[in-house]
């Protein structure tokens, strides 16, 4: 039986050739200054992600076994080292990789297939596989609490590793490989939209970069969370149930615009932060408490429905956890999530 990988590449080597044949794809479709290039773009993502794919399985299993067996290591060591690697491995083997190459593959007619409707197609798909991507934010998270290990044990990795060709080096590289695959990604999408396109197809490749964006923007803010002297908001002992955009705003103040921040919902408290500018490392606390001390009342507003019933489900799932907090039949669907302090409203928006 064909595996993925063997179709993957089979498929490269007919990709550039699919376009070649296309009778849409004139000078009056493409500017002449990127003629060509979306396709040697779109062909290198496909030709990669069987690569992609063989370092995941690589670190998932093949290395990440090693470690567990080893007797130096316990359980919270391996997986500080290594992260949720198997899901990001399940996640590009089982769904992303093989849809990746259906859909850059599939045409009806050959005449029906531009470069628009395959930059469409490589576009919609990371929006349609969002909630999966978001596997990587808690890699990203992770990434420099593996680092730390690394330079702490690298005698004892060393050892491990002893039992396979993988030199201390190479495996800190391998490590590396998913946070550069999404920089691939995104860079790829960006560049795809130098061919013409229309504003509604803009705004999809707005979005699918926004999936990758998000990975780096969530794991770098939880993984800042972790270190901040937030009082006796201990979230290391919480659950996360939510994590978005939002735009922030004080109500009673009269003037001024609304603030974009990442907003935490956790099993016991709420937790809003500021990205610090100038690009420093640091993540600030800017407001956050047990529901009890905020009593959160009020409305969750968003721009998708799915967005505001995601934030529902979950609220609902957090009061029912904790009995002193459920609100009365009928009282839910106008008031939550409003206080003296803020109101929250999604957008796709960033701030810098």
């Amino acid at each position: 039986m064909e595996t993925f990988r063997s179709r993957m590449r089979r498929f490269t080597s007919k990709f550039s050739n699919v376009i070649a044949e296309q009778e849409d794809l004139s000078e009056a479709d493409i500017p002449s200054s990127s003629r060509g290039g979306e396709i040697e773009i779109l062909n290198d993502i496909v030709s990669t992600e069987a690569e992609y794919d063989g370092a995941l399985k690589e670190l998932s299993q093949d290395l990440l076994p090693l470690f567990q067996d080893s007797t130096i290591f316990n359980a919270s060591d391996v997986l500080t080292l290594f992260g949720n690697v198997e899901d990001l491995y399940d996640l590009h083997h089982t769904m992303f990789g093989p849809e990746l190459y259906h859909r850059l593959r599939k045409r009806e007619k050959p005449a029906s297939v531009t470069i628009q409707t395959l930059v469409l197609r490589f576009g919609q798909l990371f929006i349609d596989y969002s909630s999966s991507f978001d596997a990587y934010f808690s890699y990203v998270q992770n990434r420099p609490k593996s680092e730390a290990l690394m330079r702490e044990r690298a005698t004892d990795i060393k050892f491990v590793l002893n039992q396979t060709s993988k030199s201390l080096g190479k495996f800190q590289e391998l490590l590396k490989v998913p946070i550069r695959r999404l920089d691939v990604y995104l860079n790829a999408l960006e560049s795809v939209k130098n061919c013409k396109i229309d504003v509604k197809l803009q705004q999809i490749m707005y979005n699918a970069g926004d999936v990758i964006n998000r990975q780096f923007r969530y794991g770098e803010a939880l993984w800042a969370l972790e270190r901040l002297p937030i009082g006796e908001l201990n979230i290391k002992d919480q659950m996360l149930f939510r994590i978005d955009d939002l735009t922030v705003k004080k109500e009673y103040h009269l003037i001024g615009r609304p603030k974009m921040r990442c907003v935490f919902l956790f099993t016991k408290c709420i937790i809003i932060t500021k990205r610090v500018p100038l690009g420093k490392d640091a993540l600030p606390f800017r407001k956050g408490g047990e529901y009890e001390e905020l009593k959160l009342k009020g409305q969750i507003d968003s721009e998708t429905i799915e967005t505001r019933n995601l934030w529902m489900r979950d609220i609902c799932e957090v009061l029912g956890l904790r009995k002193e907090l459920q609100l009365k039949t009928g009282e839910f669907g106008n008031t939550f999530l409003k206080n003296p302090f803020l109101q929250l409203k999604k957008s796709c928006r960033d701030e810098g």
